[in-house]
């Protein structure tokens, strides 16, 4: 077996920790750790980095590996790795000389010619990253399912979605490839007190600091720990993907593997000859240790039917259907077994198929094989996912989360005609590439036209399902029936809430027995921010009275439960969150000073209270009369009476305003 790689970086832009933990830190790595000659390496980065010198280099690393074959090495390893910008069929590579990116399917071709039997290791850490691995199964496609060469493909993030300027993924190979990742039984880890393995960022600390024990720390193998063994390819990349979500909650880590590969995830994560695989320990059910503390804002102890929830598959867990799958995947809760456990429906963005996995709720040593989270990975750009919404309702439509990804149909585009398109996964919606393309009402769902890659909303009234040759509607008759009662934005969005298991108002389990002058001493946990920031709880405004949009951030997250009307302090706007999302502000040392002065002198602070709370009431009540411009309700939906804590005298004179 004999080592190649290509390096491929362009990210002069990105210089801080490139050198030691980024494209030319895995270089070094390979170079001088990995005892990889500088004959079966190639390095090419920034200006220098055009198609044509890439394929030029490409073509002659291969060809050195062919004359060396004489029919023998086909288990040869080649490691790509890619960092840079990136979209999702290409790699932004240098434009010197006017030059156009190159293609993922450039590399495949090159590939699929010149490395018959080899086993391509591909570690792609760029924004739309997951575009290669579906690269790769479109050539398996197009080339009567087979392909000459073995992938596994590790992807920063699916093909919707952006990456980070963290080098976690080169981090991560690089301390494996060293030697510095240790596997420990689940056993050892509890009983010896072993310390848990961090990555570093160089943003330094992770926004995310709930309950966090130790710092972030790594740790080296050479504890003299005789229980200690080298990770397998699988257990590095499980690992990873708990990296990548603590360290970047709003990206999920993708993988693909071939066919053919499913021996090469059991081997272990090494590459070179700097360490001797024949004398390496093994433990199928071993793991990197690490602190899991960062998933405790995202546990739940109950759950709903239709909740959006993330799955973690490890490989080698007991879960019927799981298969061979590795890291976070998406999926919906479809049913709940008394006393039992879930049954959920996962996604896979890059292969674009579901399954169905029966996860139990018996606690058992397999139990972190898969773990049943809410939404770490948060929902991206909130505010343009709140404006699609809207944009929806007005049209008398909203979001049907009841029909699968996955599904092949045909679409109604605006010019008359059914075109081919599939649905996809709320996963993949990329909000700020929706395209709306026809009147809707009702339900309605996001697909992806296969001619152009738009992706859309449509109706499900205007979806055709192709089956035994005939055309069939792909919405239910009591969903075309409820959208008949749909004549407001509003009542669309209350369709949306009820569709989905949400509650707007309710009283538990906060708000029974709280008394409601403590309505400003909230906080709610910003997922843009991943932070924690005040808010005023407005849970008795009628929702006939609130904009749109604010009912529309529901879509932000994917729980069934009770929501709540807020008002952020931090920047005077409105929206609704979970109420799992919500809890009480500690009290400060200012508050109690302010609560002494209060007594001390009852007049004076009365009258800045009151000046303090105006200041308050001015913003909300700015808020909604701006948003009122933007849309229109009927008199009768305004002159309901409302009442909502400390805000209550702002909408009153807002409402007695707009009457008029």
């Amino acid at each position: 077996m004999t080592y190649y790689a290509f390096i491929l970086g362009v990210c002069e832009e990105w210089p801080e920790q490139r050198c030691d933990l980024g494209d030319i830190g895995i270089a070094k790595c390979l170079k001088h750790h990995c005892n990889i000659s500088n004959d079966n390496i190639v390095e090419i980065y920034d200006e220098e980095a055009t198609k044509s010198n890439i394929i030029q280099a490409f073509k002659s690393l291969l060809d050195r590996r062919n004359d060396k074959l004489q029919n023998e090495g086909k288990d040869d390893i080649l490691l790509f790795y890619y960092g840079g910008h990136g979209k999702i069929d290409s790699f932004c590579t240098s434009r010197k000389g006017n030059e156009p990116w190159i293609k993922h399917l450039d590399i495949i071709n090159l590939l699929e010619e010149k490395f018959k039997g080899g086993t391509f290791v591909g570690i792609i850490d760029t924004c739309h990253s997951g575009g290669f691995g579906q690269a790769v199964l479109h050539k398996y496609h197009t080339s009567n399912n087979t392909l000459n060469v073995n992938y596994a493909c590790i992807m920063s993030v699916p093909p919707s979605d952006e990456a980070g300027m963290e080098w976690t993924m080169g981090e991560c190979f690089i301390k494996a490839f060293k030697g510095e990742l240790s596997c420990y039984s689940s056993n050892d880890i509890n009983n010896d007190d072993i310390t848990p393995i961090y990555l570093s960022t160089k943003k330094g600390k992770h926004p995310i600091k709930t309950k966090r024990a130790v710092t972030d720390m790594v740790l080296s193998s050479n504890d003299n720990k005789s229980n200690a063994c080298h990770p397998s390819w699988k257990q590095v990349i499980e690992y990873l993907s708990d990296e990548m979500a603590r360290i970047k909650p709003d990206r999920l880590t993708t993988f693909f593997l071939g066919e053919r590969m499913k021996q090469f995830l059991d081997q272990p994560c090494i590459f070179g000859d700097n360490i001797d695989s024949s004398v390496l320990s093994s433990c199928a059910t071993a793991s990197i240790p690490r602190n899991e503390s960062w998933k405790d804002p995202f546990r739940r102890e109950h759950h709903a039917v239709n909740d959006s929830v993330y799955v973690k598959m490890t490989g080698h867990s007991n879960v019927v259907n799981a298969e061979n799958r590795l890291g976070w995947f998406p999926g919906q809760i479809i049913s709940i077994h008394d006393n039992s456990g879930y049954s959920v429906e996962l996604y896979d963005v890059i292969s674009k198929t579901n399954w169905t996995v029966k996860i139990s709720l018996e606690p058992s040593s397999s139990s972190r094989s898969t773990i049943l989270c809410s939404l770490p990975f948060k929902v991206r750009n909130p505010l343009t996912c709140a404006n699609v919404i809207t944009n929806l309702a007005n049209k008398l439509a909203y979001y049907d989360i009841t029909i699968p990804p996955g599904v092949k149909i045909k679409a109604l585009w605006k010019d008359g005609e059914y075109y081919k398109a599939t649905t996809i996964s709320r996963h993949e919606v990329s909000w700020q590439d929706v395209h709306l393309s026809i009147d809707m009402k009702g339900p309605c769902v996001p697909v992806r036209y296969e001619e152009d890659g738009i992706m859309s909303f449509v109706s499900t009234s205007s979806c055709r399902l192709m089956k035994d040759e005939k055309e069939i509607i792909l919405a239910d008759k009591s969903a075309l029936e409820s959208a008949q009662n749909i004549t407001t934005a509003m009542d669309a969005m209350m369709a949306s809430l009820a569709l989905q298991g949400k509650k707007l108002h309710g009283d538990e389990p906060l708000f029974g027995s709280v008394d409601e002058d403590l309505a400003n001493s909230w906080e709610a946990y910003d997922i843009e921010s991943a932070s924690w920031e005040s808010v005023q709880l407005m849970n008795k405004v009628d929702p006939s009275v609130l904009p749109v949009k604010v009912i529309a951030y529901h879509m932000c997250y994917g729980r069934a439960e009770s929501f709540s009307v807020v008002y952020w302090e931090s920047d005077s706007t409105m929206s609704i969150v979970p109420n799992s999302c919500l809890r009480q502000r500690a009290k400060t040392d200012d508050d109690e000073d302010d609560s002494s002065n209060e007594d001390n002198s009852s007049s004076s602070s009365s009258d800045e209270g009151e000046e303090n709370h105006s200041s308050d009431f001015y913003k909300a009540r700015e808020y909604i009369l701006n948003s009122r411009k933007e849309q229109v309700n009927q008199p009768e939906q305004l002159s309901n009476r409302i009442s909502s804590l400390h805000l209550a005298q702002a909408l009153e004179s807002l409402l007695s305003e707009t009457t008029d």
